[in-house]
């Protein structure tokens, strides 16, 4: 559960792994990703509201949904990488 008084920034350093899934499933930014993940926790959840690659995507539901399914792909690429 995302703590409701964390900036965009410290969203990107509390969950580093979730915003690099975002950020490969859906094409963003980090900034973007931490944005999405903001705007999730304030409960803009629809596809009309959020950063402009996330209302292309579907909204911050869809880029999250999308992060979820591709975090194991994400984490092997990353080892790989590594």
């Amino acid at each position: 559960m995302i703590i409701p008084h964390l900036t965009a920034d410290e969203i990107a350093a509390h969950y580093p792994l979730l915003i690099r899934a975002m950020k490969w499933a859906a094409i963003l930014s980090d900034g973007e990703a931490a944005c999405t993940l903001r705007d999730y926790r304030d409960g803009y959840q629809n596809a009309g509201f959020g950063c402009e690659a996330t209302v292309h995507y579907g909204g911050p539901l869809a880029v999250i949904q999308a992060a979820w399914r591709a975090r194991h792909t994400v984490a092997r690429l990353h080892r790989e990488e590594s």
